[in-house]
């Protein structure tokens, strides 16, 4: 019984690294693009009420995360871990730390 629990344990992995590879960039750049022109705009227009309100959507936003992650994983400092000493790599620790963002 112990040693099927732990199959699936491992195929959940599975699905999780295919999570990751099947997302698609495009829409979710466009997405947050289009709240980072919205909080611009309201910035001009100096009403502050709205963009507490949209850099509050923004920081939350599971694109925002997913591309926050997307981009740390994919620049030129890819292999140097972060502050707290954790280095993501692999699709598995990529779609993870989308849900560990605060």
């Amino acid at each position: 019984m112990r040693k099927q629990k732990i199959a699936l344990e491992a195929g959940a992995l599975i699905d999780d690294a295919k999570k990751w590879e099947s997302i698609d960039f495009k829409p979710i750049r466009r997405q947050v693009r289009r709240l980072q022109m919205l909080i611009a705009k309201a910035v001009k227009d100096k009403r502050w009420n709205k963009v507490r309100v949209l850099q509050y959507i923004l920081t939350r936003s599971f694109y925002a995360k997913l591309l926050a992650v997307k981009r740390v994983t994919s620049n030129k400092g890819k292999k140097t871990p972060g502050i707290d000493g954790i280095l993501w790599q692999g699709a598995r620790a990529k779609w993870r730390a989308v849900f560990s963002l605060r």
